[in-house]
């Protein structure tokens, strides 16, 4: 197996690993980049802050009234 065939298996592995964290984790969390978008979170984050799938790709200041944390986007920021 060449070099990046080798980098790509590894990659889809970690990511295997990283998705069944998602899966079996009971902490909300959720993850945004610089721009306050967000790319993905928890299960339990899903059902306490009133998100879904749809909602990835979106800013976090689009679901701040879901969050019952005033402050979240200034604190991320």
């Amino acid at each position: 197996m060449d070099n990046k065939n080798q980098q790509i298996k590894e990659l889809i592995e970690l990511n295997d690993e990283l998705e069944n964290y998602f899966r079996n984790t009971i902490i909300p969390q959720l993850f945004v980049d610089a721009h306050l978008i967000l790319r993905k979170f928890t299960p339990p984050a899903m059902k306490q802050f009133s998100l879904n799938v749809d909602d990835v790709g979106r800013s976090i200041s689009d679901n701040k009234d879901n969050i019952r944390f005033p402050s979240i986007v200034e604190n991320i920021q």
